[in-house]
């Protein structure tokens, strides 16, 4: 049989080649000198482990301003460091000088865009943006752009998959067709229907992530051409859409009356009939 697996790898092999995220890229530091930069990294996981690449970090003269723990089995871990480097150190000397330590392997490598860290990148920051969303549409589009950049996307579309068709609501950066994201959110959603427990919408492959958004019928899909997306980013994803859900329910209930798309209608008078 076919199998769940099978029909993400298949969608993954057919699935067109969009635009590479730039910020996932070496080419783009070029001689450039950035303040922060963001490396993603596999350690062991035991204790002293982010001791050493601390110590070694402050031997560089770098500082750890932020760390993200993306995911753990046990034996090794994922994280996501924030480094701020002194003027004219190179960020991939310093990836350097981190895989040369025991046990530890670089991942990714890139920078911060802005000079205070985590500015942007934080899921609360799209979270707070689609509390204070006025229509359904503002909402779709705050969500596609919020994922896109709280999570390094090259892309995301918020789909409507209430009807026989997928209608892609809003987008942002360079996704695949309707036609193919119709075809993955059908699959996800039957994956999801066989899968218990907390690992239920965790599952996919490697550079997609995507989440229902239960109340409203709508799905999520983000893609990106950097590195994997792990448990916490997934986990996180589906916090963002839990939060875009419920404010989508408000919105219904107070703009049923006015003028919205056809497929925001559509939405309405199912929400409506539930």
């Amino acid at each position: 049989m076919f199998g769940f697996f099978g029909f993400f790898g298949f969608f993954g092999f057919f699935r067109r080649s969009c635009c590479r995220n730039p910020a996932f890229t070496s080419d783009a530091y070029g001689d450039t000198m950035f303040r922060y930069v963001v490396v993603r990294l596999w350690l062991a996981d035991r204790p002293g482990s982010l001791g050493q690449i601390a110590t070694r970090i402050g031997d560089l003269g770098g500082d750890l301003v932020g760390i993200d723990i993306l995911e753990r089995d046990g034996a090794r871990a994922v994280d996501e460091l924030t480094v701020e480097l002194p003027d004219g150190y190179r960020p991939e000397a310093l990836a350097d000088a981190l895989s040369q330590l025991s046990g530890v392997e670089v991942e990714d490598l890139r920078d911060r865009v802005s000079e205070v860290p985590y500015a942007g990148r934080d899921p609360l920051e799209a979270a707070a943006l689609l509390a204070e969303s006025i229509d359904p549409t503002e909402l779709s589009n705050v969500l596609a752009q919020g994922v896109c950049t709280a999570f390094a996307c090259d892309w995301c579309t918020v789909l409507d998959t209430g009807d026989a068709r997928a209608i892609v609501l809003a987008e942002a950066g360079d996704p695949p067709s309707a036609a193919w994201l119709g075809a993955f959110a059908a699959g996800a959603r039957a994956g999801l229907s066989l899968a218990t427990g907390d690992g239920a919408g965790m599952v996919g492959p490697r550079d997609i992530a995507w989440s229902p958004l239960d109340s409203s019928g709508l799905v999520v899909v983000a893609g990106r051409d950097g590195p994997p997306f792990r448990s916490r980013e997934r986990r996180q994803l589906q916090q963002l859409c839990r939060v875009a859900d419920a404010r989508w329910s408000q919105l219904v209930r107070t703009t049923g009356r006015t003028a919205l798309s056809g497929a925001e209608q559509s939405r309405n008078q199912r929400l409506a009939a539930s």
